[in-house]
């Protein structure tokens, strides 16, 4: 098998960074569309127009300018890619570091890096807090409401990995 050259196999290490946030705008165009659609049958009138649908549409516009604004703060992060770049190779071992952190559940320790570092557009938060969410409701409530609502919502991705559908 053909090895990649350095820099492409090195920009694999970044690909979440870019493929995340995209993820997130697809779910959230998905989420507002079925939510919209959903609305629609039982709107009377413009009145009711005005006052159920344009206030979603209005914060899922503001949602998903910020999420652009961190695509774009992410795409102009990895343009500065150089391979002998002390700052692009500090920034991205800041990165993994609080990914890792994130992972095993060290959120203050990586809250706290992720702020004296200045890497807030750079990590996905967001995305472990809610796992964990998930699993301490899980563990120790014995709550699978959360986990549950979590599967409703990301069914066709489960679907393309092939996960066997619960039934509860």
């Amino acid at each position: 098998m053909a090895s990649l050259p350095a820099t492409e196999g090195l920009l694999l290490l970044d690909a979440q960074l870019i493929k995340t946030p995209l993820d997130t705008l697809q779910r959230n165009f998905r989420n507002i569309r079925k939510q919209i659609e959903k609305e629609l049958t039982t709107i009377d009138s413009k009145s009711d127009f005005n006052k159920t649908i344009i206030p979603k549409i209005n914060a899922f516009q503001t949602e998903n300018e910020r999420i652009v604004q961190n695509i774009q703060d992410r795409n102009n992060h990895l343009q500065q890619y150089n391979i002998n770049s002390n700052t692009f190779q500090k920034t991205r071992i800041n990165r993994l570091l609080i990914e890792y952190l994130l992972r095993k559940g060290y959120y203050k320790t990586a809250q706290q890096l992720i702020n004296q570092k200045n890497l807030q557009e750079l990590t996905d938060t967001q995305l472990y807090t809610n796992a964990h969410k998930i699993t301490e409701t899980l563990i120790k409530n014995k709550n699978c409401q959360v986990a549950i609502q979590w599967c409703n919502e990301n069914k066709s991705a489960l679907k393309k990995i092939n996960v066997k559908e619960l039934n509860i």
